[in-house]
């Protein structure tokens, strides 16, 4: 049966590929769990090695495109210039673990709504088709945008971890919240960032 010999030949590739790994992530659980990425471009090397960790279920979330100034700045090459930074990433997950099932959206978040999003997280609301663990990823420099992933993860209950750089890349900060643990959100952290922002634009 053709069918059966392209399913075993896939899985033979996905063996050999973590073959090294396998005893040092949980393959299995990481297989069934799912990163939704709101901006692509600083945090593409975090994704291909998500991939190579055994992730296989990826939602990213970027509109823009990659330009000459982020060569220097991001996980970018010059073949890329011009490209969608969600096709760029995708490409680079996908190259690594063909099954990885990797969904773009080529857009900026506030562009996609409540409902939008519930999907992003969960997909169908078929029970076998949700992922068993899901992180919300803000790895993106819009404050706006950050503040909104630290909402969506109250809302709908999901680990969330951002990323903020300072200017220059002279520093940076990660945060991470998880529902059933954290006792403090995003914006509960980093107060005086935010009333930094709000007040001064800084």
């Amino acid at each position: 049966n053709p069918s059966e010999l392209t399913q075993q030949k896939s899985t033979a590739v996905s063996t050999e590929t973590f073959r090294r790994v396998a005893g040092a992530f949980d393959m299995e659980r990481l297989g069934r769990s799912r990163l939704v990425a709101i901006g692509v471009g600083g945090a593409a090397q975090f994704l291909e090695d998500s991939a190579r960790c055994g992730v296989r279920d990826f939602v990213l979330v970027d509109g823009d495109v990659v330009s000459e100034t982020n060569l220097a700045t991001q996980q970018t090459y010059r073949r890329d210039l011009g490209r969608s930074k969600v096709d760029c990433v995708r490409e680079r997950i996908l190259d690594i673990n063909p099954q990885a099932r990797v969904h773009g959206l080529k857009c900026m978040l506030n562009d996609l709504d409540d409902d939008t999003m519930r999907l992003c997280l969960f997909g169908a609301d078929h029970p076998q088709d949700r992922p068993e663990q899901v992180l919300l990823l803000g790895m993106t420099d819009s404050f706006d945008a950050q503040a909104r992933v630290n909402r969506l993860g109250l809302k709908f209950g999901v680990s969330t971890m951002c990323a903020q750089v300072y200017e220059r890349g002279l520093g940076a900060e990660i945060t991470f919240t998880h529902p059933d643990v954290t006792r403090a959100c995003h914006r509960c952290v980093l107060s005086s960032r935010y009333r930094a922002y709000r007040r001064q634009q800084f």
